[in-house]
């Protein structure tokens, strides 16, 4: 029993640190855009700043969502039992299609989406086009950047659309060990 407590402290202590860094994601990529937008004459590159928030709070994110899942599902096979079905019964209601499932990682994409949106907005893209016999290497690295970030930002939706469904992965290879265990 002492260590499913020592367990469910460290699964609280990573969501509590998940929640802090999605704080830190809104904060800091508000006070971007909110001074983007408020200064006259802004630069279109000032709304990919925003990714220097983005990038590294979501991949804190994703490592903090994977320790909770491991966890989560550790305590579900190890030391489930008919008085203790937290984690197995939320299993069960997240497997379940829920019409108004909202994930906290969504708010990435979004923040992405609008960062590059006004970036384009910004970026006066018909003086772009209308200067392309003597275009601004300026002009060209920041549309690059906006391509890769771009991106970067359809690769995560794609290939992270999962992250809240890893903890039945998760549940599988710990009842291997399990097995192993049994055996040995």
């Amino acid at each position: 029993m002492e260590e499913y407590k020592m367990l469910r402290e460290e699964l609280l202590n990573f969501q509590n640190r998940k929640q802090t860094t999605i704080h830190i994601l809104y904060t800091g990529v508000a006070a971007i855009l909110t001074l983007g937008i408020s200064i006259e004459d802004s630069q279109s590159l000032i709304f990919l700043l925003p990714f220097c928030v983005i990038i590294p709070t979501y991949t804190m994110a994703i490592d903090f969502t994977r320790c909770i899942k491991k966890i989560g599902a550790y305590l579900e096979v190890f030391h489930e039992n008919d008085e203790l079905k937290w984690e197995s019964r939320l299993s069960k209601f997240d497997a379940t299609p829920q019409k108004l499932q909202y994930s906290t990682m969504f708010s990435f994409y979004i923040l992405g989406f609008i960062s590059l949106g006004l970036f384009l907005i910004y970026f006066d893209l018909t003086r772009f086009i209308s200067a392309l016999p003597r275009i601004e290497i300026r002009s060209v690295i920041e549309l690059i950047i906006f391509v890769v970030l771009f991106g970067v930002t359809l690769f995560w939706t794609i290939t992270h659309k999962r992250i809240g469904k890893i903890k039945g992965d998760y549940v599988l290879a710990w009842r291997k060990v399990a097995g192993k265990e049994m055996w040995h």
